[in-house]
């Protein structure tokens, strides 16, 4: 079976690094990459195809929620799984669900359960 290839869209470096290095542990896993910006996010999603898109919703410049936006727009509809610090908010997840957003991750969250939501994914 090939790996999930995953995008991480997170502006905080150090939760971004340790999210790529902790998944880096699962085989069926691969991250393709790691997006500062919403607008980096897309660009990078065009490039690498992820199946799969982690996805900040507190992204400088463009936010997640537009960066979904525009990627829907362009055709482009990676699996993707909100990890924010915005937990009660309903109006931003429902818009995100809107958008095809099909899981939604709390900060912090254990990485094992985002690891087995990834795989379900699939």
């Amino acid at each position: 079976m090939a790996k999930i290839r995953v995008l991480i869209a997170e502006d905080h470096e150090d939760f971004a690094r340790l999210l790529r290095e902790n998944l880096s542990v699962y085989p069926d896993i691969e991250v393709t990459g790691i997006a500062c910006d919403g607008e980096q996010t897309v660009s990078m999603a065009e490039k690498t195809r992820p199946d799969v898109l982690l996805l900040d919703l507190m992204l400088p410049g463009m936010d997640g929620i537009e960066a979904l936006e525009v990627l829907r727009e362009k055709g482009m509809a990676p699996k993707t799984i909100v990890i924010s610090a915005i937990g009660n908010d309903e109006a931003i997840i429902r818009r995100a669900m809107e958008l095809g957003a099909q899981r939604f991750f709390v900060k912090p969250f254990e990485i094992s359960s985002l690891a087995c939501a990834i795989s379900d994914l699939f």
